[in-house]
């Protein structure tokens, strides 16, 4: 073994030796090099020797002006690679001291000190990231400058010296020329943009009616269009160009500027009924346009038809259609009814050409685009609502005919002005429409109702379906879908004739029986009614706000008054607070399963106001939160969400009082109203607990051996081992020991 290492140790030292003797050369040449560079920088002579030297110019040749060419781009502004480029990024001002930005130059001592803070990353004295020290070192930190934290661990990293991980490479700009590397970096790094990309052709048509496709119309003078539901997209401000989806239903609200009501009641096509079932027609399927060959000077409209006030269907752009009649073979027979595949699109001449079948169109017999087999009205519905303002209480209209918009100089009134528009299409799978219907809510407007509020809805059910009932889940809670609740009633069962407990329904969608919460007239203005409200949606946290307005007469005289219209709007339904409503804790649950419902706790109860000094009134409770806590049950694959408490919470009372600033309080000014506002919100709390690990026993292992596995140690199992069996085990374990601790 001493050997071995004396061997090992020689080696190593002739290794050495050699490596230093390489060294010692290398460096050697490397002298002698710099001292050969030295010597002919610095020797005249020898500089002077490799210079030759250029002839004086001669006097008597003419002297010509050259023109230097201007630089094709810019010198542009160098920054130092790997280096921190903003030291000060809040330093948006020259020669000015810009407020909060305390490592501003511009800003003294003095400046500094009236700052309420400093902005982030705005501190003269960065912090010195090579300073690191436990976290329980520092109780306390109220210092201005910030703190990192690393992982947890023993260690933590003192100084980071590898460029290209702490600071970002520096592109060159692209020129004007290089539009290689410009799209180079667009195919690589960008996403989704609003760039409008090409646009499909306008006549081109598909064979049949997919989710999500535009619903087409066709107009007397075969202008073709697509059925319209107004909604608000860049604004509040309704926009007649979108278009409903087939087979979504979909429910928009959006506001009509009217200005001058007077003006504008009989003239306005926006809240004509006719405006939205007369005059045009719906397409049963869209194989009917694809059968016609439409010519260049066509158009296709957005929306049923324009709503300005100004248009009139008249006007609308000539559409010439050729007809073109497709033949059928002769030896073709009409086929049986077969219902097609809703997960292939097929051709359905041979369907559309055969004789007329339900559900289908004869285009054999097609002579005109508008008056045809293959469109449908809108057939209005035998009842409508009717309201006396708008938000007021709903009741069915008394007439049989849709009247049209009527102004009443005398009363100021505008009456029968459509306020809600709703379309129920009746489909046939991958046939198309067989049916649609439409129901109107007429209200009677005011001047001090403008801007009003209109609401379209689209919905859809399939031709064998009679009264669908729509839920919120199968079983849990889907995000985005109402949140089902209603009030608990006493009814009578007719089979057994006993009162039963239920949770009272009011129709067959989830938004007709779901919380809801206040939502603002157009102007803001708060709504007592139990119409135009906003429907809690499971999962999604909402605020909404509305104001109610008084004089410093009715702060005086009225605070029970307010507080009633405030609680109104929060809850329109009943008693407040609330008594005898509840939730239901799945989508589906059973109204008659009153065990499936959860009652709703009220927390923090309102009193009853009182006056104060002045125009002011005390315990005032505007607002409401309500807290919704849900938890997940179910497999972990598949969890279903399931509410498990609900709780209004009413804000704490407050005093109100009404403020002289302005104009507000001088003589003359009593009438002027104030605006307070009344706030709801709604908040969702996850209380799911985690799954619980749950082990089996293990298993109970039971070793079996044949019976004579330890022969010839034993020789039964009634036989005990004899003396000298125990001396060879001894001598064995004994061999077995001195070899273990010899090779140690």
């Amino acid at each position: 073994m001493a050997a071995t290492q004396r061997v090992f140790r020689k080696g190593r030292t002739t290794s050495c030796i050699v490596v230093y003797v390489l060294w010692l050369t290398v460096l050697v040449h490397h002298v002698r090099a710099q001292s050969s560079s030295t010597d002919s920088t610095n020797n005249p002579t020898s500089a002077a020797a490799t210079v030759t030297p250029t002839p004086a110019p001669s006097t008597a040749a003419t002297t010509q002006a050259q023109t230097t060419p201007a630089p094709t781009s810019s010198p542009q502004t160098s920054f130092p690679q790997n280096a921190d480029l903003g030291p000060c990024p809040c330093d948006l001002t020259s020669n000015g001291c810009d407020v909060n930005c305390c490592c501003d130059t511009d800003c003294s001592d003095s400046d500094r000190l009236a700052f309420s803070y400093c902005l982030p990353n705005s501190y003269l004295s960065k912090t010195d990231d090579k300073v690191c020290f436990q976290r329980d070192v520092i109780i306390i930190h109220n210092t201005p400058f910030e703190k990192n934290t690393t992982l947890e661990g023993l260690f933590c990293v003192y100084y980071d010296n590898y460029a290209k991980r702490n600071y970002y490479n520096i592109p060159d700009v692209i020129t004007a020329d290089d539009t290689d590397r410009l799209d180079m970096y667009i195919n690589r790094y960008a996403g989704p943009s609003f760039q409008t990309g090409s646009r499909m052709d306008p006549r081109q048509f598909p064979q049949l009616y997919q989710s999500g496709a535009p619903i087409y119309t066709v107009f007397k003078n075969n202008a073709l269009g697509v059925l319209g539901l107004p909604t608000g997209i860049h604004s509040s401000v309704c926009d007649d160009n979108n278009p409903a989806a087939y087979l979504y239903g979909q429910t928009s609200t959006c506001s009509r500027d009217l200005v001058d009501l007077g003006a504008t009641c009989e003239t306005s096509l926006a809240i004509r009924a006719s405006t939205y079932y007369a005059g045009f027609k719906v397409v049963m399927n869209p194989f009917l346009l694809s059968t016609y060959f439409i010519n260049d000077t066509s158009s296709i409209s957005n929306g049923n038809r324009s709503y300005s006030d100004t248009t009139d269907p008249s006007e609308m752009i000539t559409v010439t259609v050729t007809i073109i009649t497709p033949t059928l073979p002769m030896s073709m027979t009409p086929p049986p009814p077969i219902t097609p595949p809703a997960d292939a699109l097929f051709n359905f001449l041979p369907l559309l050409l055969s004789s007329p079948q339900p559900g289908f169109c004869d285009l054999v017999s097609i002579d005109d685009l508008y008056n045809n087999s293959c469109v449908l009205n809108v057939i209005p519905q035998l009842t409508h609502t009717c309201v006396s303002s708008p938000g007021g209480i709903p009741q069915l209209c008394n007439f049989t005919v849709l009247p049209e918009p009527r102004y009443n100089n005398t009363t100021g009134e505008c009456s029968d002005a459509v306020t809600q528009v709703e379309y129920t299409i009746t489909t046939n799978g991958s046939n198309g429409i067989s049916k649609v219907d439409v129901a109107f809510v007429f209200s009677t407007l005011q001047q001090s109702d403008l801007p009003i509020s209109q609401t379209f809805i689209t919905q859809f059910k399939g031709v064998n379906e009679t009264e669908p009932v729509e839920w919120s889940g199968n079983p849990g809670y889907v995000v985005g879908q109402p949140v089902r609740a209603g009030q608990l009633v006493r009814q009578l069962d007719p089979v057994d004739a006993v009162v039963l407990l239920a949770v009272q329904q009011n129709g067959t969608k989830p938004e007709d029986n779901s919380l809801t919460i206040l939502k603002p007239s157009v102007s803001g203005d708060c709504s007592t009614g139990t119409g135009g409200r906003t429907n809690v949606l499971f999962g999604e946290e909402m605020r909404s706000g509305c104001f109610i307005s008084f004089n410093m007469s009715d702060m005086a005289d009225g605070c029970q008054l307010m507080q009633e219209i405030a609680l109104l709007s929060l809850w329109p339904y009943g008693p407040n607070p609330p008594t005898n409503w509840s939730v239901a804790t799945f989508g589906n649950s059973d109204p008659l399963v009153v065990g499936d419902w959860v009652s709703i706790l009220v927390q923090n109860t309102p009193r009853t106001p009182v006056a104060g000094n002045g125009a002011e009134c005390i315990d005032m409770v505007l607002g409401m939160h309500i807290q919704i806590l849900y938890a997940n049950v179910g497999s972990l694959a598949n969890p279903q969400a399931k509410i498990v408490g609900v709780s209004f919470i009413y804000e704490n009372p407050q005093t109100i009082a009404f403020q002289c600033v302005g104009a507000y309080c001088l003589p003359g000014t009593e009438s002027a109203q104030q605006r307070f506002e009344v706030v709801q919100s709604v908040s969702f709390v996850d209380v799911s607990q985690p799954a619980a690990e749950v082990y089996a026993e293990a298993p109970l292992f039971l070793a079996k051996v044949p019976y004579d596995f330890f022969y010839p140690f034993s020789l039964g199992s009634g036989t005990l081992i004899q003396p000298q069996t125990l001396l060879i085990l001894s001598a064995l374990l004994s061999i077995l020991v001195s070899t273990k601790f010899t090779y140690l």
